[in-house]
């Protein structure tokens, strides 16, 4: 599993680089839980806290239901390379850039597909979760991506 984590952490690392070349930030887009699934598992994509997405340069939006699902797709698809990913904080609900994001594993508070990750906006909400659970708060997508979960 570090392994396959560690493959997408180098794909995520180029995703990170598209705004940077292009010179804009694209905007995430709203959950429509009447119609978004989940482009990894098929499963209904929720405005939960949960949900995440990847926007390539053709304007192409693709959802998934859980950030496992994200992070498994985006590693099966390396045509996606200069997508751009977001995350939703487990709290709020707001999107936030997988690169910007603080992420928390635990295998006490499930997620959809059971991947376990929960994403926030602020490391201190990150942090916060952690203490709450038996869990490791990630710093950013890259270690949480290359270094596998505990």
């Amino acid at each position: 599993m570090k392994r396959i984590f560690r493959i997408f952490g180098f794909a995520f690392l180029a995703a990170s680089l598209l705004p940077a070349c292009s010179g804009k930030v694209p905007a995430p887009v709203s959950v429509n839980e009447a119609a978004d699934t989940c482009a990894a598992c098929g499963m209904t994509v929720r405005n939960n806290g949960f949900a995440a997405e990847l926007l390539n340069r053709d304007g192409q939006v693709l959802k998934f239901d859980d950030a496992g699902c994200l992070l498994r797709y985006f590693g099966e698809h390396p045509e996606l390379k200069k997508a751009f990913a977001f995350v939703q904080d487990r709290n709020t609900r707001e999107w936030v850039p997988a690169t910007e994001a603080f992420y928390v594993t635990s295998a006490e508070d499930p997620t959809p597909m059971g991947s376990g990750i929960h994403a926030y906006g602020k490391e201190a909400s990150a942090a916060i979760f952690a203490k709450a659970h038996p869990a490791s708060v990630r710093a950013d997508w890259q270690s949480l991506s290359s270094g596998g979960r505990n």
